[in-house]
């Protein structure tokens, strides 16, 4: 069963918009969520169901005609 977590980030690149959500459980392969930085930097976060023995959610910019291609790994605690 799969766990519902809020992601929350403090800043965000200015050459970044459109994210996906990713865990460790599939090699980081297929999407769990897709948002925008402007939902992740806000008070409320981004909630999404997190697949049970997933251990680091990866937060990577949708390089869709963006310069910006970068990620970040979070551990979940």
């Amino acid at each position: 069963m799969a766990a519902t977590m809020t992601i929350r980030l403090t800043s965000a690149g200015a050459d970044t918009d459109n994210v996906n959500i990713y865990t460790d459980t599939d090699g980081y392969t297929t999407p769990i969520g897709s948002t925008t930085t402007a939902v992740l930097t806000s008070p409320f976060g981004y909630t999404v169901n997190v697949p049970v023995g997933a251990t680091t959610v990866r937060i990577e910019n949708d390089n869709d005609a963006k310069t910006c291609s970068n990620y970040v790994d979070v551990a979940i605690t």
